[in-house]
């Protein structure tokens, strides 16, 4: 009778034992699988925040192209002229939002029949991480 219990108590021992064990080697596997998660998911988030500032700066650009635009064709046609339209510049927020911001402009008077001036504005700002392509926008005005 004494070998039996002392038989069921050791039996009892170790599988206590084991179980703890398996709680440990439960634990590691936990850590390594959340590990891999992160190392996958990280890189996502950064990819991510990167095209959302990216697609933020174009939507700036071409906000205050449009409003350029805008303030050019609201003039009387007597003033839209070369030497006026390359004196715009940018707003303070808008060389705030891009770094390195830099307009230009090109104004081209077309064939007398037509008496149509073509308006191009050009945006181009730096951004260290990705290239940039300029935003550009074109528009016709009317003569007298």
């Amino acid at each position: 009778m004494t070998l039996l219990m002392s038989r069921t108590r050791t039996l009892h021992i170790s599988k206590s034992l084991r179980r703890r064990g398996a709680l440990l080697l439960e634990v590691m596997i936990s850590v390594v699988l959340l590990g891999l998660l992160l190392s996958v998911t990280v890189p996502v988030l950064k990819s991510v925040s990167q095209a959302r500032r990216l697609a933020d700066q174009r939507r700036v650009a071409v906000l205050e192209l449009s409003n350029l635009m805008e303030q050019v064709a609201s003039w009387p046609r007597e003033r839209v002229t070369i030497e006026n339209i390359s004196k715009l510049a940018l707003s303070d927020s808008t060389v705030a939002a891009l770094s390195d911001a830099k307009l230009t402009t090109k104004a081209t008077p077309q064939s007398e029949p037509t008496g149509l001036m073509k308006i191009e504005f050009t945006l181009d700002w730096t951004q260290p991480i990705a290239a940039t392509q300029p935003v550009r926008l074109t528009s016709w005005l009317a003569g007298k």
